[in-house]
């Protein structure tokens, strides 16, 4: 990225040293568009449905970020199209302290105009 090129950001944590200021941020799409802190883990249940943001995709798997917050889940029945950037609904199996598991259900097209005007 060039010096000078304006960027979009989301302030992560502030820490004051002593009056003096200090900013955690982050340029991660899915957490600047889509936020953090709306949906704990305890909030969570199996055979819920949820959307998720792809940020990685193997063989008919994919790993994704719970819509607005931190939370990482496995996804299961991915179809070769899914891409990483996409929002998909998934249909949640397995909520535990280790992980979150769920089984592919569509491409979401729930938040998909707002994704776009960050690109």
């Amino acid at each position: 990225m060039p010096i000078g090129r304006q960027v979009c950001g989301r302030i992560t944590k502030v820490i004051d040293n002593g009056g003096d200021l200090r900013f955690n941020a982050t340029l991660r799409r899915s957490l600047v568009v889509f936020g953090v802190g709306q949906v704990t883990k305890n909030q969570l249940k199996p055979q819920e449905p949820i959307t998720a943001f792809v940020l990685a995709v193997a063989k008919q798997t994919a790993f994704a970020q719970v819509k607005g917050s931190y939370l990482k889940v496995t996804v299961t029945g991915a179809p070769s199209t899914c891409m990483v950037g996409s929002l998909i609904e998934v249909k949640l199996t397995k909520v535990s302290a280790e992980a979150i598991k769920g089984d592919y259900l569509s491409v979401s097209t729930d938040g998909l105009d707002a994704a776009a005007e960050v690109s």
